[in-house]
């Protein structure tokens, strides 16, 4: 699996004003013997990374939190297609 990031808006939060971070990822699974042999890609757009009570006043975090809630759900849909 290769995962790429093609966008990133880190968002701010300044107390009186936020704006969630979002970024859009592309994701293909390929055999590893043959890594041009493409099986699948897929794509997640606007992954929103926002921490609880808006205490991301921290870029990194509301960054990962978006790739944490992309992994979530791509994990969910996986599951839930089973895709395994």
């Amino acid at each position: 699996m290769k995962v790429v990031t093609t966008f990133i808006e880190p968002g701010y939060n300044v107390g009186v004003s936020r704006k969630n971070a979002y970024i859009n990822l592309e994701i293909t699974f390929f055999e590893i013997d043959k890594p041009d042999n493409i099986l699948a890609t897929f794509t997640v757009l606007k992954s929103p990374g926002k921490m609880i009570f808006g205490t991301d006043f921290d870029t990194g975090s509301r960054i990962a939190e978006a790739y944490a809630k992309a992994a979530k759900e791509f994990g969910q849909m996986l599951i839930k297609k089973k895709a395994f």
